[in-house]
């Protein structure tokens, strides 16, 4: 058995087992401009054959994950500790994109949407944290939005993805539009939203009960505070044209 430690900014992981040497380390998130040395939290994981990915053991303080692909569980482990630790803390299925000025602009989007083609088409113009999973969480009553190293095996290749955690600016609805420029429109009705989210666009609990308390509440938090505004991206604009759009919107 061998062991490693990941350092995600006041988070630590310890890992032990076999099959979790590709996972990317160190990878820091919730990383913000707050003074004074932050508290140190241990998460301990161990690696079994028989872990249920729909039913994840925490049995004395120690997560159990699957040893053949670990990252499958890294991430739900991720979503489990932020409902204990935070008050919003979300995993969502996004594109996540850093402005020149430092503003995150997040795009919620089922697969197929455009998330990736966005990202690669942004590149220049913004900075591409993950087009496929994002953390949004709150620090000191500020929102943010912090990248993560999550991917699916057939995107790994292509991944437009940075280390990155930057003040949420706008978050969308993207959508692909094939007729007339891109553009914004008014904010989604928050039971929309939150019937949109639930439907496989945050990671949920699964079948940990002790959680569901926090994550509807963490669900609400995002649909009535946040406006999220339908984004119709033209394939065929320019990059300067859709950053325009964005940057007019978050203004």
């Amino acid at each position: 058995m061998r062991a490693r430690r990941f350092d995600i900014a006041d988070l630590s992981w310890v890992v032990s087992g076999v099959g979790i040497s590709r996972f990317p380390a160190p990878w820091r998130l919730f990383e913000c401009a707050a003074k004074g040395p932050e508290q140190e939290n241990s998460i301990s994981i161990v690696t079994h054959d028989r872990a249920d990915l729909n039913n994840l053991q925490r049995v004395n303080g120690v997560w159990s994950i699957g040893r053949h692909r670990p990252y499958l569980y890294l991430e739900k482990v991720l979503a489990y500790e932020g409902f204990e630790r935070r008050e919003l803390f979300l995993l969502v299925h996004s594109c996540f994109l850093v402005d020149r000025d430092g503003g995150g602009h997040l795009f919620l989007a089922r697969s197929g949407t455009g998330k990736s083609t966005l990202a690669r088409k942004m590149r220049g113009l913004m900075t591409g944290g993950n087009d496929e999973t994002n953390i949004l969480y709150r620090c000191g009553g500020a929102l943010l939005v912090s990248s993560t190293p999550f991917y699916t095996i057939p995107k790994l290749k292509q991944a437009v993805i940075n280390n990155i955690t930057a003040p949420l600016k706008q978050v969308y609805l993207l959508h692909k539009a094939t007729t007339g420029p891109s553009r914004i429109d008014d904010p989604v009705d928050p039971d929309a939203l939150w019937r949109y989210l639930v439907e496989g666009q945050v990671s949920t609990p699964y079948t940990k009960k002790e959680y569901f308390a926090a994550y509807h509440r963490m669900m609400n938090d995002l649909c009535n505070t946040i406006p999220v505004r339908p984004f119709f991206h033209t394939l065929h604009d320019s990059p300067e044209q859709v950053a325009m759009v964005l940057r007019g919107a978050a203004s």
